[in-house]
């Protein structure tokens, strides 16, 4: 019952959104935002969910590779289009072409300017929102505790309080556009030297699942 209750409201954040009628995956068009109550989006998802073969429920929260960081088949019959889900830090990553490079969170915390921290999200916003991206899987609001981490310049700093109105305000100006803001990587995720396994010229890739990286980050274990 308690993985049903997470899929459905996981489901529920997408209708919130409407994002299965107005948003195409495919369409790099702008498109307006239609928001609904929290009620209302409950409800379209246990409509939803209870049309859903099993099947299509394993489709859904298991993913399939495509053109996005992460992505969810569609359900053509329901007229569900799919989901994608693209990394970012400071803007749409993955390799996606002509997309902005925003000033990273390290640099737009030091200027301490609530208005700027909200107008950087709100382009950030309306950027994945073009590209047909629903869920932006940021913003990264680790506390940043040694100047050598590799990963610092996507976070918000040292400052506990500066880093949550940061991500406070990037929230909201994503999900003001119809983007669902996916805040991650509370702690331990500093590292970006040696994340992945590295066989050596002895080792040959099957052997691979049995090394793991050195890395401390606790997404890495």
């Amino acid at each position: 019952m308690v993985g049903n209750d997470v899929f459905l409201f996981i489901t529920a954040v997408c209708f919130l959104f409407n994002f299965s009628i107005i948003v195409n995956a495919n369409s790099n068009a702008y498109r307006q935002v239609q928001s609904r109550t929290w009620d209302q989006a409950i409800s379209m998802a246990k409509s939803f969910v209870a049309q859903l073969t099993l099947e299509e429920k394993c489709n859904m929260t298991s993913g399939v590779k495509g053109s996005c960081a992460g992505n969810v088949l569609s359900v053509s019959r329901l007229n569900f289009t799919g989901l994608c889900f693209q990394d970012a830090p400071s803007g749409v990553g993955d390799g996606v072409q002509r997309s902005t490079a925003f000033p990273p969170g390290i640099q737009i915390a030091a200027t301490w300017d609530r208005d700027l921290f909200f107008k950087r999200a709100v382009a950030i916003g309306e950027e994945f929102r073009g590209k047909g991206v629903h869920f932006a899987l940021g913003p990264m609001m680790n506390i940043d505790r040694n100047a050598r981490h590799g990963r610092n310049w996507e976070g918000f700093g040292a400052d506990p309080y500066l880093s949550g109105e940061n991500a406070f305000y990037y929230v909201q100006g994503l999900q003001d556009q119809g983007v669902v803001a996916t805040a991650k990587h509370y702690i331990c995720n500093e590292q970006e030297t040696h994340r992945s396994p590295v066989a050596s010229r002895n080792q040959v890739r099957t052997d691979m699942i049995n090394y793991v990286a050195y890395s401390a980050n606790l997404d890495d274990k």
